[in-house]
């Protein structure tokens, strides 16, 4: 990854994992917009489970300070 702004370098087992936020870089507009799709796509979702009658609360799962 050569000149990547790599913001998390971790490994799992053998294998090495960098994460890098180039890609992720918006603005503030384009982040707005993107954060409305993603509500107005969750919504629907909800509607659907709701309406199938397939909604309910599941337990929170644990996730170590190590993987967030």
């Amino acid at each position: 990854m050569v000149g990547a702004n790599v913001v998390r370098d971790f490994t799992i087992g053998n294998t090495r994992i960098k994460i890098a936020d180039d890609y992720c870089k918006k603005t503030t507009c384009e982040v707005d917009r993107l954060l409305k799709r993603i509500a107005e796509q969750a919504q629907r979702q909800f509607s659907a489970a709701a309406t199938a009658g397939k909604y309910g609360q599941q337990e929170d799962t644990n996730i170590s300070a190590a993987n967030r």
